[in-house]
C-alpha cells in the first residue's frame, strides 16, 4: 500500500511525499524489489543519478537478471553519456526476457543517437511486435528511417506514430519535416499547423514550424 501510494504521489510529481512514503514502505520490508525499483525512478526524475544508480545496484545484487533495475541502469548510464555501458546493460535485459519492449526501444534509440541507422531500425521494429500501442516506437523508427534515406518509410512510420496518439506533436512537426522535402506543400501544411496547435515546448520549434508555413504557403501559389 505504501508503495502504491508512493507511485501515486510521483505521478503527481508530489516527490518529496513520495519519497517519504516508500521509505515507509522499506522499513516495513527493507528488500522489496519493487519499491526500490520505484523509488530508483523516483530519485531519476529528482535528477539524483547516483541514489538512482545504488537502488538499482542494490536490487541487481540479489536478483542480476532483474530486467527492469537492468533496463533502468542502461538508461542511468544513456543520461550520463556513457553510452558503450547503456548499450550492454540494455544487451543483458533483453537477454534476461527477449520480451521486454522497453529494453528494445531504448538500445534502438541508443543506436539511433549512435547514428547506426539499420541497428537502430532493427531494434524499434523489434520493440514495436513487441509493443504495437507505443506511439514513440514507430517515431523513433521515423526518425531512423529519415536518417537512412527512406522517407516513404519515414512517413508512414510518422503517420502510424499519430494515428496511435492523436496528440503528439513531435510526430507532426517530424511528418511535416519529411512532407516539406519531398515537395508535398499542402500535406506538410497541415502538419505545421497541426504541430503547432498542441505544442508547448520549446518557442525555437514553433517559429521554425511558422517559417515552414510560410514557405508552404508561397511555394502553393506558385
Amino acid at each position: 500500500s505504501h508503495n502504491g501510494l508512493g507511485v501515486g504521489y510521483k505521478r503527481q510529481q508530489r516527490y518529496q511525499e513520495a519519497l517519504h512514503t516508500y521509505k515507509q514502505a522499506l522499513e516495513i520490508f527493507p528488500s522489496a524489489t519493487a519499491v526500490r525499483i520505484n523509488l530508483g525512478a523516483l530519485f531519476r526524475s529528482m535528477g539524483d543519478l547516483k541514489r538512482a544508480e545504488a537502488e538499482y545496484r542494490y536490487v541487481l545484487r540479489g536478483d542480476p537478471a532483474n530486467t527492469k533495475a537492468l533496463n533502468n541502469l542502461g538508461n542511468i548510464y544513456k543520461a550520463r553519456g556513457h553510452l558503450d555501458d547503456a548499450k550492454v546493460t540494455y544487451l543483458k535485459a533483453i537477454e534476461s526476457d527477449s520480451t521486454l519492449a522497453t529494453a528494445h526501444f531504448n538500445l534502438a534509440d541508443l543506436h539511433r543517437l549512435e547514428g547506426s541507422s539499420g541497428e537502430a531500425i532493427t531494434y524499434y521494429l523489434k520493440a514495436a511486435r513487441l509493443a504495437p500501442r507505443n506511439a514513440s516506437i514507430p517515431w523513433g523508427l521515423g526518425m531512423a528511417l529519415e536518417a537512412s534515406g527512406d522517407l516513404d518509410g519515414a512517413e508512414s512510420a510518422y503517420r502510424e506514430a499519430i494515428a496511435i496518439r492523436l496528440h503528439f506533436p513531435e510526430a507532426y512537426f517530424n511528418l511535416g519535416n519529411v512532407l516539406f522535402t519531398r515537395h508535398l506543400y499542402r500535406e506538410a501544411l497541415d502538419a505545421y499547423r497541426s504541430f503547432i496547435g498542441i505544442w508547448e515546448g520549446e518557442l525555437k520549434f514553433e517559429k521554425f514550424a511558422r517559417s515552414r508555413i510560410e514557405e508552404c504557403v508561397k511555394r502553393i501559389r506558385k
